[in-house]
């Protein structure tokens, strides 16, 4: 199971008890509908609010900053987690700075001998 943020749970709650049976909740306009959109359509969705938004970030790119940022703070493991990816290999290609935080980390290690 993997956690959510509350303010995108009420927000897709609501999405949800609209929605009839067999409706699929990420489809076109964020309506329940019958056709099933691709992922590319939900982060293009998601780069013209950002646009609007006035961020010149695409949606593609958050989902690259939010796990590189879930890695530098909790590891490459909770990242992995998060994205739903089955190896770190995958979760690495977004971790971009990854490797540099090891070196760092690893810098600070305390060893008396």
């Amino acid at each position: 199971m993997r956690p959510i943020n509350i303010n995108a749970w009420n927000y897709w709650k609501r999405i949800y008890d609209v929605a009839k049976p067999n409706q699929y909740l990420f489809s076109y306009n964020q309506m329940p509908n019958d056709d099933q959109i691709k992922v590319n359509s939900f982060y293009d969705a998601a780069s013209k609010y950002l646009k609007k938004a006035g961020l010149n970030i695409t949606g593609y790119a958050l989902k690259h900053t939010y796990l590189n940022m879930v890695t530098n703070k909790f590891g490459i493991s909770k990242a992995k987690e998060l994205a739903g990816h089955t190896n770190e290999r995958t979760t690495l290609n977004y971790a971009v700075d990854y490797e540099e935080q090891q070196v760092e980390k690893n810098k600070n290690i305390d060893i008396r001998i």
